[in-house]
Order: C-alpha cells, then sequence, then structure tokens
C-alpha cells in the first residue's frame, strides 16, 4: 500500500508538471493589466495567472489557519470547563 501511495503521489507530481508547463506555453501572450487606474507591465498571461493562484492559496491558507487557531483555543476552553465540571462533581460526591 506504501508503495503504491508513493507512486500515485509522484505520478500526480509529474502529471501537475506536465500539464503546468503546456498551461504556460499556450499562454505566453503578454497582457496588460490595471490595478487601481495604473497600468501594470505586460507580462505573459501565464505568469498573471500564477501570480493570483498562489495569492489565492496564500490568502486561504491564511484565513484557513485563523480559523483553526480559534477552534483549538475555543476547544481547550471547552476542556477546560468541562474538567472544572468534572472536578466539581466528584467534590460533591465525595
Amino acid at each position: 500500500m506504501r508503495y503504491f501511495k508513493k507512486v500515485f503521489s509522484i505520478l500526480v507530481i509529474v502529471i501537475g508538471a506536465a500539464v503546468g508547463i503546456w498551461f504556460y506555453l499556450e499562454n505566453m501572450d503578454p497582457v496588460v493589466v490595471h490595478f487601481f487606474g495604473h497600468e501594470v507591465g505586460g507580462f505573459q498571461l501565464a505568469l498573471w495567472l500564477l501570480i493570483f493562484f498562489v495569492t489565492g492559496v496564500l490568502v486561504g491558507l491564511i484565513v484557513s489557519a485563523v480559523q483553526a487557531l480559534r477552534y483549538q483555543v475555543h476547544l481547550q476552553l471547552l476542556r477546560k470547563q468541562l474538567k472544572a465540571a468534572r472536578q466539581k462533581s466528584s467534590g460533591k460526591t465525595a
């Protein structure tokens, strides 16, 4: 099973790289992008798409990391409350 996972992972990486290279080669046209009224150089379309894709992935990771951190803090608070409740109930029965 471990061998299959390794081969599958390598296959996905190779196919992803091939599709990425193919995509890049098919989108070599220079494109001018306007940010807030300012014209930004004529980079290749594939480069712009890659920049925005990576930016989107990073923003998504940051947002999900913040949510995960909030969840962990909330979980710790609930565990403390549960522990306190258990100690309180065991103290009353003794």
